[in-house]
């Protein structure tokens, strides 16, 4: 099964449903900066694209 992805610009998050839950794989310019798993329960969708389409440098949720 293909991860789902979101991009724009140089940043782009892909998620990848496996048996514990979801990983997010979190990109700026193809290199992988941060990666996050995530239960069922939770909404990988909504963090993903949150993070391409946040303004700053690092990922949001590391910098909270």
């Amino acid at each position: 099964m293909k991860p789902y992805s979101y991009q724009h610009n140089n940043k782009r998050s892909e998620i990848i449903n496996n048996t514990i839950g979801y990983t997010i794989n979190f990109y700026e310019d193809n290199v992988l900066v941060h990666n996050r798993t995530i239960n069922h329960n939770e909404n990988p969708y909504t963090i993903a694209e949150d993070f391409v389409h946040d303004g700053e440098t690092s990922p949001k949720l590391l910098r909270d």
